[in-house]
């Protein structure tokens, strides 16, 4: 049998950037994509997060925003 490796949706779009990867909830992403110094530059400009690995949770109906 065959462990299947989930990959994050863009992945394709960070290969070329040689990402460090790792696993978040079973799928391969990009954890970094350069060293700590150039990340937390980067950081002041823009940051983006792929939360595709995340699990997902949605409430429907006429009285979803209400408290339990």
């Amino acid at each position: 049998m065959q462990n299947d490796i989930f990959k994050s949706p863009v992945a394709f779009a960070q290969a070329p950037l040689k990402p460090i990867n790792g696993f978040v909830n079973g799928m391969e992403t990009a954890i970094a994509i350069a060293d700590k110094a150039i990340e937390a530059s980067r950081h002041e400009l823009l940051s983006i997060c792929d939360v595709s690995a995340l699990n997902r949770f949605g409430v429907k109906g006429p009285n979803a925003a209400e408290p339990a």
